[in-house]
């Protein structure tokens, strides 16, 4: 295979495996449509994909990240090793808080949250893939904490607030659970509970 029809192959399932993180498809033919291939190319790609766990749906059939997708972009931060436990911890708060959870990677004042989040699974809720902080977070605290962030876009800085806990630490990134907060109410204690449990189930 030359390179160029590699890097054709390696494009197509990207866009395939990028696509549940923005927006919701319920049929291959919605995802495929999505991401511009033909269909008979796309089913193939997505059948293949999805038998890899690259992706996968969920009770409603709802196309989302598989647990070999999520492992291989947590990799890439040396956060690999949370993958199997993320999802089935970010789905407890979920149902526990009715808010929308997540998982976050901080580098500095850069956050990534990409398609960690699985508050869609229920209300079609679901976070931009990246924001930044308006200062960097302590990392050795813990405790859950509000933190706005901000995303940057051509009508200026978009604010969402959050409740976010500090999970994994390594040499360079900083691994946080949160959920997206209403930002026209404090939040209520029991949200920091949860938050502190799902964190002490990770670092036990």
């Amino acid at each position: 295979m030359t390179g160029t029809a590699y890097d054709r192959a390696v494009a197509a399932f990207e866009e395939i495996i990028g696509a549940p993180s923005q927006g919701a498809y319920p049929t291959p033919a919605k995802l495929i449509k999505q991401t511009g291939q033909h269909l008979t190319t796309g089913y193939r790609n997505t059948a293949a994909l999805e038998a890899e766990q690259f992706l996968r749906r969920d009770a409603s059939g709802v196309y989302l990240q598989g647990l070999t997708g999520i492992r291989t972009g947590l990799n890439a931060f040396g956060m690999g090793r949370l993958a199997p436990v993320m999802v089935p911890v970010l789905l407890r708060i979920r149902e526990a808080t009715q808010q929308t959870s997540f998982l976050a990677i901080i580098d500095g004042t850069s956050v990534h949250t990409g398609p960690y989040a699985v508050g869609r699974n229920t209300k079609r809720t679901r976070l931009d893939a990246r924001y930044r902080l308006e200062k960097p977070q302590d990392a050795t605290d813990n405790t859950p904490q509000e933190v706005p962030l901000l995303a940057d876009g051509p009508d200026g800085s978009r604010r969402i607030h959050t409740l976010m806990v500090t999970v994994v630490i390594n040499h360079t990134y900083q691994a946080v659970f949160g959920l997206k907060l209403n930002p026209s109410q404090p939040p209520e204690p029991f949200l920091a509970q949860e938050l502190a449990q799902a964190a002490a189930t990770i670092t036990q």
